[in-house]
């Protein structure tokens, strides 16, 4: 399942295996979703998983790809009413829940605006009011009504599109797999969204490098590097994806907010978020993006429950950080 933009990627910072002992630090890589995955684990040294988790991937996708025709979303999508699997009623449930959370800015509808904006153009006269209008009658969770998991539909016109959430699904759905075959110490990582359990095989936290906010990448850059233990985390930033109006010079971030129906220019350029789940850091960066520096600094210092960090750009000061306490206390680790 292809994101409609990265997540700022995430680099991993990993161990090499230790050969001497009977368990070993072993990393599977592949493609998955439109994009790369990297899973390390410690394990004995003949045991791998790679089967199990690409069988996983193909699950999901078979579920929530909107790239894939025959996939559950896209039978929804053209006005079939279908029985979805747990994998996809999981998702929709959070979906609606951090939907209300936000205030509506979190919305996985959106899909219909996405397409209007159509990001995949580096340069073009944005959308007219009108334009905008039309389509923003069709986006908002609340029109999807009286659905079960039995018989899930979708009002005309609606559509869904769960890429701000599915990945970071994704990658907990791995976790709950190695950690049903007995494995404790894991770092998962599908398309920079991770989460981790325990140490590397030096016995170490695993550490992760958040990206600058660069838009170009011409080798890897880190803004900041954290201990990240027991957690899921995931990046959103509009530094790559964005587009440009030929017209006026402005350049408009891929986040678009479902409530105004335009796409945002903040200076907010990065957001990352600590989560216990990655389905929720997913979703969250992708709402705090959406929101812009002032609400989501706000609603940064309200969520202690969460660890965010903000990166924004200050005409006179250049790249400027903003974290609350709890990314401060796995900053300092």
């Amino acid at each position: 399942m292809h994101k409609l933009i990265p997540s700022a990627i995430l680099a991993l910072i990993l161990i090499g295996c230790n050969e001497t002992s009977e368990l070993v630090q072993r990393t599977d890589y592949g493609r998955a979703q439109g994009s790369t995955y990297a899973i390390s684990y410690i394990t004995g040294k003949d045991v791998k998983h790679q089967s199990g988790i690409d069988s996983i991937l193909q699950v999901i996708d078979k579920s929530m790809s909107t790239y894939q025709s025959n996939s559950t979303i896209s039978l929804i999508n053209r006005g079939d009413t279908v029985s979805v699997d747990d994998h996809f009623w999981n998702v929709w449930l959070r979906s609606v829940d951090i939907w209300k959370e936000t205030g509506g800015l979190f919305d996985v509808t959106v899909y219909p605006l996405i397409s209007l904006w159509n990001f995949e153009r580096k340069e073009q006269r944005i959308p007219d009011s009108l334009a905008v209008d039309s389509v923003l009658r069709y986006v908002g969770t609340d029109l999807v009504e009286n659905v079960t998991q039995e018989n899930f539909w979708i009002p005309e016109n609606v559509k869904l599109d769960f890429n701000a959430i599915a990945q970071g699904y994704t990658v907990d759905v791995i976790c709950d797999y190695l950690e049903m075959n007995g494995i404790e110490h894991y770092l998962v990582e599908v398309g920079g969204e991770l989460r981790t359990k325990g140490k590397n095989i030096d016995e170490q936290i695993w550490r992760i490098g958040i990206e600058k906010p660069e838009e170009e990448k011409q080798y890897e850059s880190f803004q900041k590097v954290i201990a990240l233990e027991n957690a899921g985390l995931a990046t959103s930033g509009s530094y790559r994806k964005f587009i440009e109006d030929t017209t006026t010079g402005d350049r408009y971030s891929h986040a678009v907010n479902p409530l105004t129906g335009y796409a945002t220019n903040d200076p907010l350029m990065s957001v990352t978020v600590i989560a216990n789940t990655t389905m929720d850091a997913d979703a969250y960066a992708t709402a705090l993006l959406v929101m812009g520096l002032d609400a989501a600094t706000e609603f940064m210092n309200q969520r202690g429950d969460l660890a965010i960090y903000l990166i924004y750009f200050d005409k006179f000061k250049g790249w400027v950080e903003l974290s609350n306490d709890a990314f401060q206390a796995l900053d300092s680790k």
